[in-house]
């Protein structure tokens, strides 16, 4: 299966670029048709598929392994901790990967290093992106973007078997803490209403792939949908006007459903599957306990688009050659 950097051809009409002071969108049309989610693994039901299809997201309870949950956990751990221990020496920081910083804990050195992080992105490419090969480990983010399960999910949802992850991103939400003065720290902020899409200039649909690697609760800031506005064009955003708002967040201006929103809480290893475009958000972490994800998105892999941003990746994780073998050695004909 190819990896590549290179943009598909095509043309785009606008180009992604992070967000200013005086930051301010129009919205912008939406055109690409829902997804024909078929049965082409028997992975997925029919009531499934039609809620993915209606509502823009289903959530999968107990999808993945409490082992890996906590493989993935601590290998973010990990390289926290080497990105925080280079960055205090002064060293640039880490180009394989890409970690933004938590704004409002950037110089509390006292606190564990995965405790200054607010996310780590390009996980998923080969070998963890060079990881596993550095600390002589074995990858954990690469192989889950390649797990059968989960392909079999997107080959359903998606209607298609061709399919690529380009963005993977692991999130610290962390709790309440005080820092060496004893100085209390409000847990991580949420993020504002918004659509992915907004992100993603493509012409074909993404489906993000959020895992709970811990209890997502009201308390911790769990996530909220605004079911069915994965049908909405892209709405108008502005910049986070928030204090510490994270790198390139933005807010919905204005939305004649925002209000209705449907929490969704989830256990460890739950995964919730839900349309790039549908409109979702969190809250602040309130608690003292962690909130922690790790976040996939993937599209068709004949989808074009103009350009990749640096915290992408793009890697083919099924083609139709393969899901043809795969279910040829299983004894069952693919349904393509």
């Amino acid at each position: 299966m190819a990896d590549k950097n290179t943009p598909n051809n095509t043309t785009i009409p606008k180009k992604f670029s992070l967000p200013t002071e005086d930051f301010a969108t129009s919205p912008r049309e939406y055109n690409e048709p829902l997804l024909d989610s078929k049965d082409l693994t028997g992975e997925t039901t029919k009531e499934q598929r039609l809620h993915f299809r209606e509502k823009g997201y289903i959530v999968l309870n107990n999808f993945v392994d409490e082992e890996i949950c906590n493989e993935m956990l601590e290998r973010a751990k990990l390289l926290s901790k080497k990105e925080m221990e280079s960055r205090d020496q002064g060293q640039e920081p880490e180009t394989r990967w890409q970690v933004t910083m938590s704004q409002d804990r950037l110089n509390e050195k006292n606190l564990e290093p995965y405790e200054r992080v607010s996310k780590i992105f390009r996980l998923h490419g080969p070998r963890d992106t060079g990881i596993a090969d550095e600390f002589d480990i074995k990858p954990v983010f690469e192989p889950w973007s390649r797990n059968l399960k989960l392909l079999n999910v997107l080959t359903d949802l998606f209607g298609d078997p061709a399919i690529t992850c380009f963005l993977s991103q692991f999130i610290f939400k962390n709790g309440a803490r005080k820092n060496s003065g004893g100085k209390a720290l409000i847990g991580s902020i949420g993020q504002p209403s918004h659509q992915d899409t907004f992100y993603f200039l493509m012409d074909q649909r993404q489906i993000g792939v959020w895992i709970a690697l811990t209890d997502a609760t009201e308390e911790n800031g769990c996530l909220s949908v605004v079911s069915g506005s994965h049908t909405d064009h892209v709405h108008s955003v502005s910049k986070d006007q928030r204090p510490y708002a994270q790198l390139g967040y933005v807010e919905i201006l204005k939305h004649p459903v925002k209000s209705h929103k449907e929490k969704i809480f989830m256990k460890k290893g739950d995964v919730l599957f839900f349309d790039a475009n549908i409109i979702h958000g969190s809250t602040d972490n309130l608690s003292s306990d962690p909130r922690y994800t790790m976040l996939y998105h993937f599209t068709p892999s004949f989808t074009k688009y103009e350009s990749l941003s640096a915290n992408m990746y793009w890697s083919e994780v099924q083609t139709y050659e393969s899901f043809s073998m795969r279910n040829l050695l299983m004894g069952k004909r693919a349904k393509i």
